[in-house]
């Protein structure tokens, strides 16, 4: 090898690490929310939002950097710059104000479960007027609840909780006789737990789940290159691979 040929292949190497060095950096935050996002033991961040957002950042190259952390304070970070995406998270009016929303990637719904003890299988909104219904809160799930409880004169005494796991445990500790919870969320927990729960047909509320990005951090210009990208990972059958290896629904295409 010629010292001008070292010289070309070294100068291209420097190169593509300089170029590497230089790719953008944002940061996906979230709370835990199985399947969707969570802490998987040493391995780390896991769920079908963290291999969306990996594809995503491929596609856009630039780096991704994952957190787990209080829905409020993943939702406040994401507001005000100090992490740049997240989800999943529903579009509300008051949200869409603060947020940038992709196009929908889950469709989902919420859900009733309670033990056998007071499990009914035919169960109608008027089984569970009066009853005691734990939710995690503030949240979009906890504002379907209200829209329940308004539905039934507001006889139904809603109990919040800090996140959806301690609800699944203290219904299955008898507790509270139910929860109202993500259904796809309540599925995972019944089969890594092995838990009692289960789901009571009928009630509930449908949802589509987004990705939610900074306006601190990106323009619109930006999100319409997130949303083309997402529509190439829909088309390659990527978003399907990973709707159908965490056993959740894709959303129907914008298009």
């Amino acid at each position: 090898m010629n010292t001008l040929t070292l010289i070309l292949i070294t100068f291209g190497v420097c190169l593509a690490s300089t170029s590497e060095a230089n790719k953008r950096t944002i940061t996906f935050i979230a709370q835990e929310l199985e399947p969707y996002y969570f802490k998987a033991g040493s391995l780390g961040a896991q769920g079908a939002y963290y291999e969306i957002s990996q594809e995503l950042c491929k596609l856009q190259k630039i780096h991704c950097k994952f957190k787990i952390a209080n829905f409020r304070i993943a939702l406040e970070e994401i507001q005000n710059g100090k992490a740049d995406f997240g989800g999943p998270l529903v579009l509300t009016k008051p949200r869409e104000s603060i947020y940038y929303y992709s196009t929908a990637l889950f469709s989902s719904a919420y859900c009733f479960y309670s033990t056998p003890k007071y499990f009914k299988k035919d169960i109608q909104y008027t089984d569970i007027k009066g009853a005691n219904i734990c939710v995690f809160g503030p949240s979009a799930t906890e504002l379907s609840l209200f829209r329940i409880k308004e539905a039934l004169n507001n006889e139904l005494n809603i109990l919040v909780e800090p996140n959806t796991h301690n609800c699944f445990r203290k219904v299955e500790n008898n507790t509270y006789p139910y929860v109202y919870a993500n259904c796809d969320s309540g599925k995972y927990w019944q089969v890594h737990t092995k838990s009692t729960l289960q789901e009571m047909p009928q009630l509930g509320e449908k949802i589509l789940y987004h990705l939610v990005f900074s306006k601190k951090s990106f323009t619109e210009k930006e999100i319409e290159s997130f949303n083309a990208n997402l529509e190439v990972l829909r088309k390659s059958g990527t978003l399907e691979k990973i709707a159908k290896k965490f056993k959740l629904i894709l959303a129907p295409s914008h298009k």
